[in-house]
C-alpha cells in the first residue's frame, strides 16, 4: 500500500497551488481544457504520494471530487471570460472596410514616424558615445 502520510491541510495546499497554476495556463493560454487525471497527477507529488491512484482511493476522495467540480466551473468561466474579451477585437456595428482602412493607415503612419525617430536617436546616441569615448580613452604613457 502506497504512503498515505498526509494531513488534510497538506492536501488543501496542493490543491490550491495547483488550482492557481491551473488558472493562470488558462488566462495566458497555455490550456484549454484539462482531464481529472492531469490534475491528480499534478497533486500527488506535492503530497508526497508514490502514484496517482492513491488519490483515487483516498479517504479525502470526496473533497477531491467536489474540489475538480468546482475547478472546472472555475476554469469554464475564465474560458468564457477570455472569450468575450477577445471579441473586443470585431469590427464594432456601423464601421465600413474604410473606416477600418483609415485606422489601419494612420496607424502605419505613427509607426512610420516613430521608427523614424528611432533612426535618429540612435544616430546621436552613436555619435555622443564616440564623442565620450574619445574624450576619455586616451592613454597617457609618461
Amino acid at each position: 500500500m502506497a504512503n498515505n502520510k498526509y494531513t488534510k491541510e497538506d492536501l488543501y495546499k496542493a490543491t490550491s497551488t495547483v488550482k492557481r497554476t491551473l488558472k493562470n495556463q488558462f488566462e495566458k493560454g497555455n490550456l484549454s481544457k484539462i482531464t481529472k487525471t492531469e490534475v491528480f497527477d499534478m497533486i500527488y507529488p506535492k503530497l508526497g504520494l508514490t502514484s496517482r491512484r492513491t488519490l483515487w482511493n483516498c479517504p479525502q476522495s470526496d473533497y477531491l471530487n467536489d474540489w475538480y467540480a468546482g475547478l472546472q466551473i472555475e476554469l469554464n468561466e475564465l474560458k468564457n471570460r477570455t472569450t468575450t474579451v477577445s471579441e473586443r477585437f470585431l469590427p464594432r456595428d456601423g464601421e465600413t472596410v474604410a473606416d477600418l482602412m483609415n485606422t489601419l493607415a494612420q496607424k502605419n503612419r505613427y509607426i512610420t514616424l516613430l521608427e523614424e525617430r528611432i533612426k535618429k536617436l540612435s544616430s546621436e546616441n552613436e555619435q555622443l558615445r564616440i564623442a565620450n569615448n574619445g574624450k576619455y580613452t586616451k592613454i597617457d604613457l609618461k
